[in-house]
């Protein structure tokens, strides 16, 4: 995630959205998450990625709640072992008792 203005979480924020429905993370504490996990669901569909841009003066925007004045360009993208071998790491970091920051983020 990259903002630009005011945004509710910093750049390079970050969210999963298993296959098994599961969401971990926050690209903007909640008002454009819903929309994002659209894109997710669409992208992991046709396995290919998307990018969504979410602004105050944006219909959409103020459609998903995002009123902090701040413009959000999100990056949508199916991963895997394969794609991203660090996804293993990431994963067990957020399995784990109490997950430990990833060097990722």
């Amino acid at each position: 995630m990259q903002d630009i203005g005011s945004a509710p979480r910093l750049t390079g924020s970050a969210m999963v959205f298993t296959p098994q429905g599961r969401v971990v993370g926050s690209v903007s504490g909640g008002c454009v998450e819903g929309d994002v996990l659209e894109r997710a669901r669409e992208a992991i569909l046709n396995g290919s990625p998307a990018q969504g841009t979410y602004g105050i003066s944006d219909d959409d925007a103020v459609a998903v709640g995002l009123t902090c004045g701040g413009t959000l360009e999100i990056l949508v993208e199916p991963v895997d072992i394969h794609t991203f071998p660090e996804l293993v790491e990431v994963m067990e970091s957020v399995r784990a008792p109490s997950p430990q920051p990833s060097p990722l983020w």
